[in-house]
């Protein structure tokens, strides 16, 4: 209900002062999820393009969007095959929060992102901190003995299995239900998927 009487949905305004006027940009959002970030872009200017994988997400996405009177492109992929689905480019490509743990390849996605960005233009991310990912997950953290390092820290090379008690669904506060698998990657894998695709690094 906020959202639709127009607050937007970011959450922090150093999002909006490191990225800028966005007012007549083009911009691309990488795995938007139900696209409340992608339609905030919108309202501030921008003619956006949101990408998520899940077809019920990309449903919500198109319906909201529709709802609020706002011009946005939403399209259902897998992020690995956006090569072949388009090959424009946008002013910004903006990705943020809890993307990078559902993604086996960092250094495809370094690629992916860097050639969806036109000349000039730059990408964005905001991520939680892979340090964050080492608390343990087998129990709620009550005291300070709950808070301990219980998974790695560097890529282990493989998916870590998330049961569906312990995994939370973050747009409900409930658990899932399902399982889940998801990636670790270190601050220098990340970092190094974008310079190693050719981006340059103007601020961190």
């Amino acid at each position: 209900a906020a959202f639709k009487a127009g607050r937007n949905r970011f959450m922090h305004q150093y999002i909006l002062d490191e990225v800028g006027d966005i007012s007549g940009k083009s911009l691309l959002h990488l795995q938007c999820h139900f696209g409340q970030d992608t339609i905030s872009w919108a309202r501030l200017g921008a003619y956006v393009t949101g990408i998520d994988f899940g077809s019920d997400a990309i449903a919500l996405a198109r319906t909201l969007a529709d709802e609020e009177g706002i011009d946005a492109t939403f399209i259902q992929s897998n992020i690995y095959d956006i090569g072949d689905r388009f090959d424009e480019q946008f002013d910004v490509v903006f990705t943020s929060y809890g993307v990078l743990g559902w993604l086996h390849d960092i250094p495809e996605w370094g690629r992916i992102a860097a050639r969806a960005v036109k000349p000039g233009g730059f990408f964005y991310i905001a991520e939680f901190h892979p340090g964050g990912e080492m608390i343990q997950y087998d129990q709620p953290i009550a005291s300070k003995e709950d808070l301990y390092v219980g998974e790695p820290y560097f890529d282990p090379g493989a998916a870590q299995q998330v049961s569906g008690e312990e995994g939370m669904d973050y747009a409900s506060d409930h658990s899932t239900g399902k399982d889940t698998w998801e990636w670790f990657h270190s601050m220098e894998d990340i970092i190094m998927a974008l310079i190693n695709a050719g981006l340059v690094i103007e601020l961190f």
